[in-house]
């Protein structure tokens, strides 16, 4: 039983500590553009952060102590950019950057910003994993 207590504590050190790592990696690479950083510990994207996100959302404007108003917390909403609108690019500028452990998100604002950002591909390269094809269907449906 010792021995399982060790596994699992060695387990979640390392998970942990993966976080924080990837965490700090992309917001020291952030922080080089010279662009505003937000830093987002939690991920919004997650499958299981977006079915709890109902559920979510109370919770956090009823946070104690006045913490409901950190400027942060509007970026842990799912759909922050339709609730807020353009009020966050007032605040932080026209371009800005959300640091997360898994990467780096860049929002624009500006028309002329994201014209040169679609035009000059090599400057801003695009993770290909999001272009990855999916299997057929008739190989993912048991008959």
């Amino acid at each position: 039983m010792e021995l399982l207590r060790y596994v699992v504590y060695l387990f979640l050190t390392y998970l942990i500590s993966t976080y924080l790592y990837n965490l700090l990696r992309h917001y020291f690479t952030a922080l080089k553009s010279g662009l505003p950083v937000i830093v987002q510990p939690y991920q919004r994207l997650h499958p299981l952060a977006m079915l709890t996100c109902g559920i979510n959302k109370p919770i956090i404007t009823r946070l104690p102590f006045g913490l409901s108003r950190w400027k942060f917390l509007h970026f842990l909403y799912r759909d922050w950019e339709f609730q807020t609108g353009f009020q966050q690019f007032a605040e932080y500028g026209d371009v800005f950057i959300e640091v997360r452990s898994i990467g780096r998100l860049l929002y624009v604002a500006n028309a002329e910003a994201a014209n040169q950002i679609f035009m000059r591909r090599n400057d801003f390269p695009k993770d290909l994993g999001f272009y990855s094809t999916s299997p057929p269907l008739h190989t993912r449906v048991m008959f």
